[in-house]
């Protein structure tokens, strides 16, 4: 059930896992103008693809970069990110994409940014709608993974495709596992009227707790 899900959990995890540890590097010498300062590159992947499986057997995640350039320092840097978790249930899989991102040492960090954007479509099952498509944007995201905490200071953005339903803010604090989300200030949200012959009821991925509630009317 997609309520006992959030929007961030296995999307997230699944860009930090063995980026570090599964990266197929090579010298490249003529990119060592474009180091940061005081530091030199080791390596350099290009296409890199990792594919992990399941102990059944099933695909698990797969992350993808178009180049991953390793510094002295352990860091990678990481261009055209997408990834994809796989759910236990087969439901549709989570996809995560972002232009830039920096991958720090034993996966203590991973810092996104340059539309960050983070999906679900919807699936249904004998015409009655299993799970809801979700759409999650901002142009910076920092995930911790040792303390679960993923946040941003900038814009956010939850929509549904193919509803008139949003939900916007500043800033975001998330524990992606134990599916809580707070967003921090300017929250607004937009929701559509469900039809009225409907009888199911609509089950949220996330859970969005607000610093700043609007007043009762």
């Amino acid at each position: 059930m997609l309520s006992r899900q959030s929007i961030l959990t296995t999307a997230l995890l699944v860009s930090l896992v063995g980026l570090t540890n599964y990266l197929a590097l090579k010298d490249v010498q003529s990119k060592l103008q474009s180091s940061p300062q005081g530091l030199h590159i080791t390596g350099v992947g290009e296409k890199v693809q990792v594919t992990q499986m399941t102990p059944a057997g099933n695909l698990d995640y797969v992350t993808s970069v178009d180049q991953v350039i390793r510094y002295s320092d352990g860091k990678d840097r990481l261009f055209n990110i997408h990834a994809i978790s796989y759910n236990k249930d087969h439901s549709p899989p989570w996809h995560l994409t972002a232009q830039n991102g920096w991958s720090y040492p034993n996966n203590t960090q991973l810092d996104l940014w340059d539309q960050v954007h983070i999906w679900k479509i919807g699936s249904k099952k004998n015409l009655k709608t299993i799970s809801y498509p979700i759409d999650f944007s901002s142009p910076q995201l920092t995930y911790y993974p040792p303390q679960d905490f993923a946040t941003t200071q900038g814009p956010v953005q939850f929509t549904e495709p193919g509803t008139q339903n949003i939900t916007t803010g500043i800033g975001m604090r998330a524990h992606p596992k134990a599916g809580t989300l707070q967003l921090l200030s300017k929250v607004n949200s937009i929701y559509e009227s469900p039809p009225t012959h409907s009888t199911s009821p609509k089950t949220s991925a996330i859970s969005i707790i607000s610093d700043h509630p609007k007043p009762s009317s």
